[in-house]
């Protein structure tokens, strides 16, 4: 689908401040969707959550600073003054409903998080990458990318849910990439695993390709 030039839209989209993250384009039946100036990945259906959430959240390219920005057009800090100010004031809160808390709430804190950890690492060394995995009792698969400081700090840097996913070595080595790439391949000096087949392989692909971390 070609892009056939922005649109006219009263929306977070075009604010002065994130306007030059996306690029916002008109569809066939007047639908807008919108491009990231980053990693060029599209969405065929733009709105301001879905945008934000990208751009803070998901999208790895975005610069720290950018997604501080993103960090403040969530609606979650606004409706958490107001909640704290109503309790304060001795009346009935109004909770978020569970759209508002699964889609905004969550995202912001979890952006909150993601960039404060950020900043605690920008000036570290010596990095150890640890890998744990399991199955829940209800056959979810999850994998956890925990990052440890030299002196013994642990980040929780994500939690996924790769149920659905094909767990190659492949696709592990690409993931671990990722975290790598992220936080700063220069930082990290050893990755920690369990001895999984899958895992193991995908080690040695690390290693070859970066051979100045040590894998454990």
């Amino acid at each position: 689908m070609e892009d056939s030039g922005p649109s006219t839209v009263n929306s977070l989209l075009e604010t002065e401040e994130l306007g030059h993250s996306v690029k916002i384009y008109q569809q066939k039946g007047g639908h807008r969707g919108w491009k990231c100036n980053y990693c060029s990945e599209k969405n065929l259906c733009a709105s301001d959550l879905n945008m934000n959430t990208h751009l803070a959240l998901t999208c790895q390219k975005v610069p720290l600073n950018v997604k501080q920005d993103c960090l403040q057009n969530f609606l979650a800090p606004n409706k958490r003054k107001k909640i704290e100010h109503d309790i304060a004031s001795g009346l009935q809160p109004q909770p978020p409903d569970r759209k508002a808390l699964s889609n905004n709430w969550l995202n912001y804190e979890t952006t909150h998080i993601t960039i404060m950890i950020k900043k605690e690492l920008q000036n570290e060394e010596n990095l150890t990458l640890a890998l744990d995995s399991w199955t829940s009792n209800r056959e979810y698969f999850y994998f956890a990318f925990i990052i440890i400081t030299s002196d013994k700090k642990q980040y929780v840097y994500s939690i996924k849910d790769y149920s659905r996913k094909s767990h190659t070595a492949i696709f592990t080595v690409d993931e671990i990439e990722k975290v790598l790439v992220d936080i700063g391949i220069n930082k990290f000096s050893a990755v920690v695993s369990d001895g999984a087949s899958a895992m193991s392989l995908a080690k040695k692909y690390i290693l070859d390709k970066y051979p100045k971390i040590l894998l454990v």
